[in-house]
C-alpha cells in the first residue's frame, strides 16, 4: 500500500504533468465549444490553517478567479440564460455554508476582478451564529491534542489518526465527517456522545464565525447571488418529503425577513431523494444545485464541482473538470 507521502508525491506529479501539457487550456477551450456550464462550489477562504479541513488561502483563491475571469464568462446564475456574443466557456463560483470569512477574504478578490458569486447559506448558522457540525468537527479536531484525537473511539467509524503530518489529519477529518453526515439523524446521536464530548472539550472559541443576517444583507446589496443551503444543513437523503418541506419552509421565513427571493437552492452534501427536486421546482425555486460534472443547463438542476487543492496547478485542473 501506498503511504500518504508517496501518494501526495505521485499526484503532484500527475498534475504537473497535465499543467505542463496545458490541459487546463485545452479544456477550457473544450467546454466553450460544447457550451457547458462550469459551476465552481468553493467553502471556505481563509489564511487560518486547520489541516483537518483546509480551507483556501486567499492568495490560492486569488489565483483561481484570475485564471477563470481570463478564461471563461463569469456571470450568476439569473444571467445563465442571457444572450451573448462572448464565446467563452460559462462559469459560476458557487460558495456554500455562509462561513465569514467569504466576507473578510472571498469578496474583497472577487471585487477586485469585478465578479460576481453565489453564496448560499445555512439558515440555523445564520440565525444563531452555530456552525452546522461538518464544521464544527474540524474546528474540534484541530483545537484538541493529537493524544486526544488518537484515542477517539466512535462506533462504526474504523478509521485512526495515522500521523502528524497534514495529509493524515486532512485525510482523518474528511472521513470522519462524511461518516457522520452518511448516518441518518437517529442512528447519529446513537453513536453522537464522543463527538458531544469532543465539543464540549473544545469550546465554542473553536467555531467557525458564520455570517449573521447584517453580513448576509451586505452579500446581497454587494451584488452577489445569496441562496439556500437549507436551514438545518442535514443530509437531505434522511429526510422524507413532508420533513423536507418543513426545512424549506424554516429556511423560507429567513429569507422573507431579509427581503431576499429565494431561487436558489443548494442540497447539503449533494444529497438529496426522488421528489425533492420536484418540490424546489415547485416552489419556484429556478436553480437547484446538486454535485456532478459540468452540464448545459441553463435553469432547473446544475451539478457543480468540489474546488480543493493545495497548489495553483491542481486547482486550475479542477476549475475545468480535469481531476
Amino acid at each position: 500500500m501506498l503511504t500518504p507521502p508517496v501518494r501526495r508525491r505521485l499526484k503532484h506529479e500527475y498534475v504537473r504533468a497535465l499543467a505542463a501539457a496545458r490541459v487546463d487550456r485545452i479544456m477550457a477551450q473544450v467546454h466553450a465549444r460544447s457550451e457547458r456550464v462550469l459551476i465552481l462550489n468553493l467553502h471556505r477562504v481563509s489564511p487560518d490553517p486547520n489541516p483537518f479541513w483546509p480551507p483556501l488561502h486567499p492568495d490560492a483563491f486569488r489565483g483561481l478567479v484570475a485564471f477563470v475571469a481570463g478564461r471563461c464568462r463569469v456571470c450568476r446564475f439569473a444571467e445563465l440564460a442571457d444572450p451573448t456574443t462572448d464565446r467563452r466557456p460559462v462559469a459560476l463560483l458557487s460558495f456554500d455554508d455562509g462561513c465569514r470569512d467569504f466576507v473578510e477574504y472571498a469578496m474583497p478578490i472577487l471585487d477586485e476582478f469585478h465578479l460576481p458569486a453565489n453564496h448560499n447559506v445555512i439558515g440555523h448558522a445564520v440565525r444563531t451564529g452555530e456552525p452546522p457540525f461538518a464544521i464544527r468537527v474540524p474546528d474540534a479536531l484541530n483545537a484538541v491534542s493529537v493524544a486526544r484525537l488518537r484515542g477517539l473511539r466512535i462506533e462504526g467509524f474504523a478509521l485512526r489518526l495515522e500521523g502528524d503530518d497534514d495529509l493524515a489529519r486532512t485525510r482523518f477529518g474528511t472521513a470522519l465527517c462524511a461518516y457522520l453526515k452518511e448516518l441518518p439523524p437517529a442512528r447519529r446521536a446513537r453513536v453522537w456522545s464522543p463527538v458531544q464530548a469532543l465539543f464540549e472539550e473544545a469550546g465554542t472559541a473553536s467555531w467557525t464565525r458564520m455570517m449573521d443576517q447584517a453580513d448576509v444583507a451586505a452579500v446581497a446589496e454587494a451584488g452577489h447571488e445569496v441562496g439556500s443551503h437549507s436551514f438545518s444543513h442535514e443530509s437531505m437523503a434522511h429526510l422524507s418529503v413532508g420533513e423536507f418541506e418543513a426545512d424549506l419552509d424554516l429556511s423560507d421565513a429567513l429569507f422573507a425577513e431579509l427581503g431576499l427571493p429565494v431561487e436558489i437552492y443548494a442540497f447539503p452534501n449533494g444529497s438529496h431523494r426522488p421528489g425533492q427536486i420536484d418540490v424546489l421546482l415547485r416552489r419556484g425555486i429556478d436553480h437547484v444545485l446538486t454535485i456532478g460534472r459540468p452540464s448545459r443547463a441553463r435553469k432547473g438542476v446544475h451539478p457543480r464541482q468540489s474546488i480543493y487543492g493545495d497548489t495553483a496547478a491542481e486547482l486550475r485542473l479542477r476549475a475545468v473538470g480535469v481531476v
